[in-house]
C-alpha cells in the first residue's frame, strides 16, 4: 500500500461511469467533442466504446467515447463556460484525440486520490486547449469529476486531458510524477509496497 485508503477507494469506484448513471435518464447533458463541438443530449444508450445520444431536436447520434473531452448537466451551462478559460497556445496546436491508450497523458491514481483529499485546486488543460479550475471530486478509471466554483461538477474523460497543474505550475502527469512523486508528500503516505 501506497496512499492510506487508496485501495478501498478503487475498489468502490475505479468501474463507476457517469455514462452508467446518466443512461436511459432522460436527463441533458452538454457535451464536448472533437473537433471543437458543442452538443447538448441525454445519454439513450452506453455501449462499450460508443454512446448513443439523443438530442432532441436533431434526433439520435452515435459518438465515440475517445471523442468525447468533458460533460456536465445542461442547466450549467453558461456557469461552466463562464469558468473556462482557453490557453490559445494549446488550441493552435489542433490536437486530435488521442486513440492509442498508451500515448495518451495518464494521470496516476496515487496523483488523483492526495489531490482530491487535500482539495488542492488544480488547473486542467483538455487537448483542445480549454482550461477548467476546480478540485477533484472523484475518480474512476477513465474520468475525473472536477468541482469547479459554486460546486458544480464536470466530468472529464482521462483521455480529453493535456495537463493537469496546481497554482505553482505543478504538473501531475505520468512523465512528470515518475520523478517527482509528489504523492510521498502527502500525509496519506505509508511508504512503497
Amino acid at each position: 500500500m501506497v496512499l492510506n485508503g487508496l485501495s478501498e477507494y478503487l475498489d468502490e469506484n475505479y468501474n463507476r461511469s457517469i455514462f452508467d448513471l446518466a443512461s436511459g435518464t432522460g436527463d441533458r447533458y452538454i457535451f464536448h467533442l472533437h473537433p471543437r463541438r458543442v452538443v447538448a443530449a441525454a445519454v439513450a444508450e452506453n455501449m462499450k466504446y460508443d454512446l448513443l445520444l439523443d438530442t432532441g431536436d436533431t434526433g439520435v447520434e452515435t459518438v465515440a467515447k475517445t471523442g468525447i473531452k468533458f460533460l456536465y448537466r445542461a442547466r450549467h451551462h453558461d456557469t461552466v463556460t463562464g469558468q473556462m478559460r482557453i490557453d490559445n497556445r494549446i488550441m493552435r496546436m489542433e490536437l486530435r484525440p488521442i486513440l492509442s491508450p498508451t500515448k495518451r497523458n495518464h494521470i496516476k491514481n496515487k496523483s488523483l486520490y492526495p489531490l482530491m483529499k487535500e482539495r488542492k485546486v488544480l488547473f486542467v488543460t483538455m487537448l483542445e486547449g480549454e482550461v477548467l479550475r476546480g478540485i477533484i471530486g472523484g475518480f474512476s478509471r477513465y474520468e475525473i469529476a472536477l468541482l469547479m466554483r459554486g460546486g458544480l461538477a464536470v466530468t472529464l474523460l482521462r483521455h480529453g486531458i493535456h495537463d493537469i497543474r496546481d497554482k505553482d505550475r505543478q504538473s501531475y502527469l505520468k512523465q512528470v510524477q515518475q520523478t517527482a512523486r509528489q504523492w510521498k508528500n502527502s500525509p496519506l503516505y505509508t511508504g512503497e509496497s
